[in-house]
Order: structure tokens, then sequence, then C-alpha cells
């Protein structure tokens, strides 16, 4: 997919890079492409490559020693979009998968060779550019007339979900809200499948039926060193996680994606020194039909009703944003 999206653009002088071991040469390609795949990223990511890839994908600078000086730097701001293809990722560092777009793929059933496949888009190109700009003309017009929309987001790659939401219509946008929650599950399991930490913890508050019960990191990692060394996981787990500070740092940042398949909270001692984590049983939460009170995708409506009001009307801010939570609670009954 990532080859095609390729050739479309570029034609047939795209071809998909592999990943230098030199990070200049990776730097290089960030700096001077507008896109690139590379293929097949199924060994190992040095931290330093993970890094340049998470700078390029936030829209961050590199900089670089000019060659040939002592003190000259030369910055440089790469903008392009980054495709990675694997079977078995390595590189599942938090911050890292925060900014990916996932996409799984299943094994093609029905081959065919590779020519035949690239022959039939290059006869298709034309049409498919056609196609594109037209879209693209519309999505210009919607960017103009949204060009002040600064609506709150919930994924780190923000401007991404922005622009999204900015080229979706009033009635389409509720679906797209829909779709952002799927992605956010998928990275959760993403991140957590391989995880000797959500292996142990799926083991002790489902398996075993335990509660940990503001208990701090300390003790916590004893429990989860115990249990390792039953399931035998130690290596696995004193590999990823070497001390108690470590396994703290991680909860927090695994914070919202271990609250998808347990009831996680941290909360801090009595003196606010230390964190205390306690975990248990998801509580299945009720459908929307089955509450009171808006739910993500209302507020969502409600938020872009608002900047409709304010733009396009003239109404202050805080006067669209109450118009547009009453014209929702007044539509629930309808809608719901």
């Amino acid at each position: 997919m990532g080859e095609s999206i390729g050739k479309i653009l570029f034609g047939d002088c795209f071809e998909c890079s592999y990943l230098s071991e030199n990070q200049r040469d990776l730097e290089v390609a960030l700096s001077s492409n507008y896109y690139i795949v590379f293929d097949n990223l199924d060994s190992g990511v040095r931290g330093a490559y993970l890094n340049d890839l998470c700078t390029a994908a936030t829209g961050g600078v590199v900089k670089t020693r000019k060659l040939y000086t002592d003190r000259d730097e030369v910055t440089t701001k790469p903008r392009i979009f980054i495709v990675v293809t694997t079977r078995e990722p390595k590189f599942k560092r938090d911050d890292f998968v925060d900014r990916l777009l996932l996409f799984n793929t299943e094994k093609v059933k029905n081959p065919k060779s590779r020519n035949f496949l690239l022959n039939e888009l290059k006869k298709n190109r034309n049409n498919i550019w056609a196609e594109f700009l037209i879209n693209l003309n519309s999505i210009v017009k919607l960017l103009k007339q949204k060009s002040e929309w600064n609506l709150p987001c919930i994924l780190r790659i923000a401007d991404w979900e922005l622009l999204s939401r900015k080229i979706h219509s009033q009635e389409s946008v509720k679906n797209f809200v829909g779709i952002l929650r799927k992605m956010i599950r998928e990275k959760s399991k993403f991140s957590l499948e391989d995880d000797p930490l959500y292996i142990l913890l799926r083991n002790i508050i489902y398996e075993r039926g335990e509660v940990i019960c503001e208990e701090p990191a300390a003790t916590l990692y004893s429990r989860l060193k115990d249990e390792a060394e039953h399931l035998k996981l130690q290596k696995e787990f004193e590999r990823k996680y070497k001390s108690s500070i470590s396994l703290g740092k991680k909860l927090k940042n695994l914070e919202e994606e271990l609250s998808f398949d347990f009831d996680f909270t941290i909360d801090k001692s009595s003196r606010g020194r230390t964190n205390l984590y306690t975990i248990n049983k998801k509580v299945n939460v009720p459908e929307r039909d089955e509450v009171n009170g808006p739910n993500d995708m209302d507020v969502y409506e409600a938020e872009e009703r608002a900047a409709i009001m304010e733009i396009n009307g003239g109404m202050p801010r805080e006067e669209a944003e109450k118009e547009a939570l009453r014209h929702i609670e007044k539509g629930k009954m309808v809608r719901w």
C-alpha cells in the first residue's frame, strides 16, 4: 500500500527505502523527501532513530553540524509523511506509538504479480489524480471556511486530527470520532500485546482474581517479579523493567492504554510524595443510550456547532458553546 501511494504521487521513479545504519543518512532522507516508505522494518530500531522519526512526525527541526566547520549548525525542518511496513514490529516505545496511524493487513489470498498490479496502477494514475484534485478543491474550500477553528484533540498527532476534523462535514464528524476511538484502542493493543507487564497484570487480576489496591511502585514491582518467575517470564520482565522507578514511569506513560482493560488509577500518598497504584477488573461501561449526560461525540458535535456560530454568526464564544450544548441536549431524545 505504501509503495502504491508513492507510485501515484511521484510516478515510476518512486521506490521503497531501507533504514540505513548511518543516522546521518536517515536525517538527510527525512529532510529531503516529502514521502518515504521504510520497508520491512522488523529488526530493532535504535533509540536515536526513533527520536528522529518522532521529531519528523510532529514537525520538529533537525540540527546537525555543518560539514568542515566546528561550530556552525544547519537547521532543517522535515515536511514528510513517513510509512513503515513491518511483520514483527520491535519499535513499541510509547511516545513513538502515539504518533502512529496503524493499518493492519491480512495475508493476500489470491496474489497477483507485482508488475501486473503496478501496470494497472500506472494505467489509472491520471484518473486517480483527477478525482484527487476534484476532492482537493472541496478540501481547500472547507479549510478556508474553518481556518479559525482550534478545537481540542484527543490524539498526540493533533495537527493531523484537526485537519481531518476540518475536512469532515457536520454529519460525518460523528463517524470520524468513532474512528478515532477505534484508533486509540488499536494503539493500546499494539503497545501492550507483547509487553510482559500487560501479561502479568492480566494473570494477576483476571486469572487469579486478585486486586492491587494502593500499592507503591516498589511493592508492585516485587509482586510482578514474583508473578514473572511463576510464569517463567522473569528474564523478559527484568530486561524491560530494571527497577521500580522504571516500572513507575512506564505505568504513568501507559495509564490511558491500561485503562482500556483494567480499572486503573494512580493516587498520591498522604504526604503527596509517592504514587499509589490501584488495579482491578474493568467494569463494562454502559452504552450511550443507558447513560444520562453527553459522551465524546456529543462534546465534539457541540464544539463544532459552537465554532460555526462563532465564525459565521459572530456570536461570542462562551454564548456559542452554551447554545450548542442546549441544542445537543434538546436533540437527544430524537437522536438516541
